[in-house]
């Protein structure tokens, strides 16, 4: 530790007075044969401690630690599931009334993603969703959900007796 904090030092230490900048350096840190057992986890480990941990406006060095490397893994568990179910289509829409206050009737509808993973993982949507912006299937994920709300839309409107009812797809 000390060592590393040296090499912070070294790193950040400005001499020069014609330099109007400063340098903050992160470090991430694993160590080899007690965090990892090869080079390429021993950085991936690395990498992973920067990610949990914010950048600041000051150096900083952080410790690899296990709880990292489960949370990683249940998103990539959760990503691979998503994908799955994407290619399978098994998306389902839900639908929330939005009432007129003034007729107290429902004037539209509101429908949203879901989908059921087969997984122990606790999950919820908003954690899929920041899955799919991060693989960049928003788009399909809006394509699908758009396809399905647009086809039951006339069913809803028949159900309801009301052919002017709209949709709002999220």
């Amino acid at each position: 530790n000390s060592l590393l904090q040296e090499t912070v030092q070294l790193l950040t230490n400005n001499d020069s007075a014609n330099l109007s900048s400063s340098i903050t350096v992160n470090m991430g840190v694993s160590v080899l044969s007690v965090d990892a057992n090869s080079y390429a986890k021993l950085i991936t480990h690395s990498m992973q401690t920067l990610i949990a941990n914010p950048n600041s406006d000051s150096s900083a060095i952080y410790y690899f630690d296990r709880r990292f490397t489960k949370r990683f893994n249940r998103k990539e568990t959760l990503a691979k599931l998503l994908k799955n179910a994407l290619k399978k289509d098994q998306i389902e829409v839900f639908y929330q009334p939005i009432f007129d206050m003034h007729t107290m009737r429902i004037s539209s509808f509101e429908s949203f993603f879901r989908v059921l993973l087969d997984t122990s993982l606790k999950y919820n949507t908003q954690d899929l969703i920041t899955i799919a912006e991060e693989f960049d299937w928003v788009d399909e994920i809006d394509r699908k959900v758009a396809k399905i709300s647009l086809s039951d839309l006339p069913k809803l409107q028949k159900h309801f007796k009301n052919p002017s009812l709209g949709i709002s797809i999220n």
